[in-house]
């Protein structure tokens, strides 16, 4: 018998078998997917669990991909995603923000089959928000290595977009500290 995977969704078992292994403590929700309770979750487990049900050329983003990197403790209660332009494909499912963008495939991490914005683009896209929580974009730039030299070419490449200015002057910051 193949030994399931670390991350299970509705491919791998029946929705009631889901929730009875759950009701049992062998199992815990994972942002809409599960995950046995004596695994250590990682990265991968969290892209995973939020990419599951999405087609796989989705790339998690924003809040998803801060909490994927760790940098978050809960997943947004609607999964984040982008696309690249032109290549969205159907109508996302209902409870999933999905936005067409400009990205560069270095700006792209793989982790498992799942697409996830590297933490430097998850920085400078957070910086771009009106909610702003520097902490996490600390956190962040710890657990992925994020040096300054790369938060100020981020800066400079926002620059030129929507809320540009506000991100450059953010990504700036962080980048002293």
């Amino acid at each position: 018998m193949p030994a399931l995977p670390r991350v299970l969704d509705v491919e791998q078992l029946p929705v009631p078998e889901l929730c009875a292994a759950r009701l049992d403590g062998d199992l815990f929700e994972l942002a809409g997917a599960w995950a046995p309770i004596d695994v250590a979750v990682t990265a991968s487990d969290r892209a995973a669990a939020a990419a599951s049900g999405v087609p796989s050329r989705w790339v998690a983003e924003l809040g998803t991909a801060s909490w994927i990197w760790g940098a978050r403790s809960s997943s947004p209660s609607v999964p984040q995603f982008s696309a690249v332009v032109g290549e969205r494909g159907p109508r996302p499912r209902r409870g999933v923000d999905l936005r067409e963008v400009v990205i560069r495939s270095r700006d792209v991490a793989v982790l498992g089959t799942a697409r996830v914005t590297t933490p430097a683009r998850t920085i400078a896209d957070l910086a771009r928000r009106r909610e702003w929580d520097e902490a996490e974009a600390c956190r962040l730039a710890e657990l992925g290595h994020v040096d300054a030299t790369t938060l100020r070419e981020h800066a400079a490449r926002v620059r030129r977009t929507a809320h540009g200015l506000r991100a450059a002057q953010r990504l700036e910051a962080l980048s002293r500290r």
